[in-house]
């Protein structure tokens, strides 16, 4: 008996084939550079970080699970993005489409599982330099586990990788993707957080650039694999927006050759491109991003004038993804130039620079040291803010220009508070940390909220179709969304927002993150977003999920008071300082660990007192201008006989007169 195969079956067949033949050599390409370069290194990498040989199967293992792992990772965050982003979803319902596959994310984020869950072993006997058998040695396993950072954090990325598997089989909902899209993006950037990027002289800009460039990356693939996996047959051309898919791509691959401007000089520490094996690695990195912006602008024209789906261009640039992330791998494996530069002071090793010289007043406004992180945090929001500005107006509407100024001055003081003279010594400094942490958790904030970024949002979105009918939709989901309202629950907010002073700052949590430049930037994110939460509940422009009344918002406000006063009276009073062991670690000549800890503590309640008093203002000027705007409206309406209360009470009033009548009359006879 013979099998007949249709052309539509052929076609597909060879589409299948060819998609399998682009997984095969992603894999190759991911494996074997960081494979070859291990081998060839031999023992001279673990020498020259005085570590002994864990031999080869040890050292190979570790060098090809890692390269799967990143290439596994990258690729669940693309297929996660991907979908949140250019998913053509139906307008009137927040599910997914019935016939999505779920297929693809479940491998990919399963090969990632599995993958970081046995380089919690291999990693962390790679990371001290024993072979395979000191696991069965007594006590073997917790020395491994405590040797490095590497096996907390590949057991912490197997967690998040084995929710996003076990999610798969019970996502349904637009909103659901959202949770899969942080666990893949924290998944990715752990590692990348406790590795190489952690060590050497200027490793805060070194670390930032690490973790943009995971975001970078996971763009640019998630565009890849969206028009790869549209190009399979015309029902999936239909579930995804390709326009909007190559445009992004775009934007990640520029966004990757910037990264590179700074990542590369704090790899090289110095040395040239052709004078380490590190340096020939980024010279080939380079010129794959060259390629990738390139294949990347290539398929957006294709795409913009219709000419196919460049189904051939996007396997192309998924190979070079995967060559990328092969070269990144093999860059793991050595150590680079930037292990070998700097004083190596404890300045240096905790904070990334020097602080040869204590605080004044020039310094702390003029000596900047930028953030990258934050700042590019805050030139994405400024820019995003004034496009959507312009398009209000070009539609003919007026935007409040206090507004635009309250968002720009926020995020300038995100951008004051980080990168300027105050953000350099904060970590040197508790009082000094103190004024920044405020300035992030009560000045920005407050400033933010006042923008209203939401009411603008759907105002600049309003009756629009294409991508910003799309947008305005998934907006007005994300407002709906129950976790949304829960976040935004008065009674969550505060407790979170008060608790986190105390959390903190009188437990070892304090002296553990300031340890780590990733411990820095996550305090700093809390704050600013803690915040935010708060202030908008109290202040805030925009209508949130949970909307309080005026006398609710004022009794939020005040209720803080008293536990920022108590907060900064336990800060002065407490004998011991605060991270003391950090601090001394640091020993600067020029600080004084108790004097800090009492201008700690007046900041912490001057802090909390004075933007305090400055909300209740605001919010009684809010309260009064909205009861001035409804006599307005209740006396507008009732000059045109449009109001109905003000009408049913006088009937009512009529109605009592004549039954006051009638049984007047009654007693009468």
């Amino acid at each position: 008996m013979t099998t007949t195969y249709t052309p539509t079956q052929t076609v597909h067949d060879k589409k299948r084939a060819a998609l399998s033949a682009a997984i095969v050599g992603a894999i190759l390409l991911a494996v074997v550079p960081a494979y070859c370069i291990t081998l060839a290194g031999g023992s001279e990498a673990y020498d020259r970080v005085h570590l002994s040989f864990p031999g080869n199967p040890v050292a190979g293992t570790t060098a090809v699970f890692w390269s799967v792992n990143v290439l596994s990772g990258v690729a669940t965050l693309a297929i996660v993005a991907g979908a949140v982003l250019f998913l053509k979803a139906p307008k009137k319902s927040r599910f997914l489409p019935a016939d999505l596959s779920l297929r693809p994310l479940r491998w990919v984020s399963g090969t990632w599982a599995l993958t970081s869950a046995i380089l919690v072993f291999a990693k962390g006997l790679d990371a001290v330099g024993l072979p395979w058998s000191e696991l069965a040695e007594p006590g073997g396993f917790s020395f491994v586990f405590v040797g490095s950072y590497y096996p907390t954090a590949f057991s912490i990325t197997a967690i998040f990788a084995f929710l996003c598997w076990m999610a798969t089989y019970f996502v349904e909902k637009w909103t659901d993707l959202l949770i899969l899209l942080w666990l893949t993006v924290f998944g990715n950037i752990i590692p990348v957080a406790v590795g190489q990027l952690l060590v050497g002289p200027n490793h805060d800009f070194g670390s930032d650039a690490g973790y943009l460039q995971v975001l970078a990356s996971g763009l640019v693939a998630s565009s890849i694999i969206t028009v790869g996996f549209a190009s399979m047959g015309p029902s999936e051309k239909a579930k995804f927006n390709l326009v909007r898919a190559a445009n992004f791509g775009v934007i990640g691959a520029v966004g990757l050759l910037l990264i590179e401007i700074i990542m590369t000089p704090f790899q090289l520490a110095g040395t040239g491109l052709t004078a380490s094996t590190t340096g020939w690695l980024i010279l080939v990195r380079w010129l794959m991003e060259l390629v990738l912006l390139v294949l990347t602008v290539v398929v957006r024209r294709r795409i913009h004038s219709g000419r196919g789906h460049a189904r051939g261009l996007a396997l192309l640039s998924g190979l070079v993804v995967a060559g990328w992330v092969g070269v990144l791998s093999a860059i793991a494996q050595i150590p680079p130039p930037h292990y070998f530069a700097g004083s190596g002071t404890m300045s240096e090793v905790f904070l990334g620079y020097e602080l040869p010289e204590g605080p004044d007043l020039a310094g702390l406004f003029l000596e900047w040291r930028v953030n990258v992180l934050f700042a590019v945090l805050s030139i994405v929001a400024i820019f995003g803010y004034v496009v959507l500005v312009l398009k209000v107006r070009r539609k003919g509407q007026s935007w409040p220009g206090l507004r635009t100024l309250a968002w720009m001055l926020g995020w300038a003081t995100v951008i004051l508070s980080t990168s300027s003279g105050w953000g350099r010594f904060a970590g040197g400094d508790f009082g000094i940390h103190m004024v920044t942490h405020m300035s992030l958790n009560m000045l920005a904030p407050l400033l933010m909220v006042l923008g209203g970024p939401i009411t603008l949002a759907l105002n600049a979105w309003s009756g629009a179709t294409g991508t910003a009918g799309w947008a305005r939709r998934r907006l007005v989901e994300l407002l709906n969304w129950r976790a949304a309202r829960w976040l935004s629950n008065p009674l969550f907010v505060f407790v979170v927002y008060i608790s986190s002073y105390y959390v903190l700052y009188l437990t070892p949590l304090f002296e553990f993150f300031m340890n780590y430049h990733w411990g820095h930037q996550l305090m700093n994110l809390h704050f600013v977003i803690i915040g935010y939460l708060y202030f908008s509940l109290i202040i805030g422009v925009d209508k949130g999920p949970v909307e309080l009344p005026y006398i609710g918002k004022l009794g939020l406000a005040f209720a803080a008071m008293p536990f920022h006063a108590f907060f900064g009276v336990v800060l002065m009073m407490t004998a011991t300082p605060i991270a003391q062991q950090y601090f001394l670690y640091l020993d600067y000549p020029w600080s004084d660990l108790v004097a800090s800890q009492e201008l700690g503590g007046g900041v912490a309640w001057a802090g909390g007192e004075i933007p305090t008093l400055i909300v209740i203002i605001a919010l009684a000027a809010q309260w009064s201008h909205q009861d001035r705007r409804e006599r307005t409206r209740v006396d507008r309406h009732m000059d045109l006989g449009y109001n109905k209360e003000f009408d049913d009470y006088n009937h009512m009033l009529i109605e009592l007169a004549a039954n006051d009548q009638r049984a007047a009359a009654e007693r009468g006879k």
